[in-house]
C-alpha cells in the first residue's frame, strides 16, 4: 500500500508539473485521473516480485542508466550519420545472437529496448539467456559486449540480489 502512494504521488506530481492552471477543479481532475490510473495498474502495481523495483536505491539506478542510454544514443547517432553520409555506405548488416547476464524480466525488456533505441541496432526476438539482434555495422555488433549501457543494465540487475 505504502508503494501505492508513493506512485500516486509521484503522479499526481507529474500532473501539477503539467498543469497550467492551479485551481479546485484542475486539482480535482489530477487527483481523479491518478486514482483510475492507479485502479487500472493495479495489478502491476501490487506484484510482489518486482517490488524492489520501487526503492529509492532502484529509481537511481534506473536513472543512472537513463543518462547512459541518452549518451549512448547521441554516440550512435553519430555514428549512423557517418555512415548514411559516406558516398562509399560501408554497412555490414548483420543478424547475431548476444549473450544476456540479466535474469530478471523487467531488466531484459528495459535493456531489449534500450538497445534497440540506439541508432545501428535492433532487438529482433529476446530469449531466456540471449537476444537476437540486427547490427548495421560490425562495429555497431562488436561495440555492444561491454558497453557502458550494459554496465548500466547490470547494475539494474544487482539491485535485486
Amino acid at each position: 500500500m505504502k508503494k501505492i502512494f508513493w506512485i500516486g504521488l509521484l503522479l499526481f506530481s507529474f500532473w501539477l508539473l503539467l498543469t497550467v492552471t492551479y485551481n479546485v477543479i484542475s486539482l480535482m481532475i489530477g487527483i481523479g485521473v491518478v486514482l483510475i490510473v492507479l485502479w487500472f495498474n493495479r495489478d502491476l502495481l501490487i506484484n510482489e516480485h518486482e517490488s524492489d523495483f520501487y526503492s529509492l536505491k532502484s529509481v537511481i539506478q534506473l536513472i543512472l542508466f537513463l543518462f547512459v542510454l541518452v549518451k549512448e544514443i547521441i554516440i550512435a547517432n553519430i555514428q549512423v550519420a557517418k555512415i548514411v553520409l559516406d558516398p562509399k555506405m560501408p554497412i555490414q548488416s548483420s543478424f547475431f545472437d548476444y549473450p544476456v547476464q540479466l535474469k530478471k524480466p523487467m531488466n531484459q525488456v528495459i535493456y531489449a529496448n534500450a538497445i534497440t533505441l540506439t541508432p545501428g541496432t535492433l532487438t529482433v526476438d529476446t530469449k531466456d539467456d540471449y537476444f537476437v539482434i540486427h547490427a548495421l555495422t560490425d562495429d555497431a555488433k562488436n561495440g555492444l559486449s561491454g558497453s557502458a549501457l550494459e554496465k548500466a543494465a547490470n547494475r539494474l540487475e544487482d539491485i535485486y540480489d
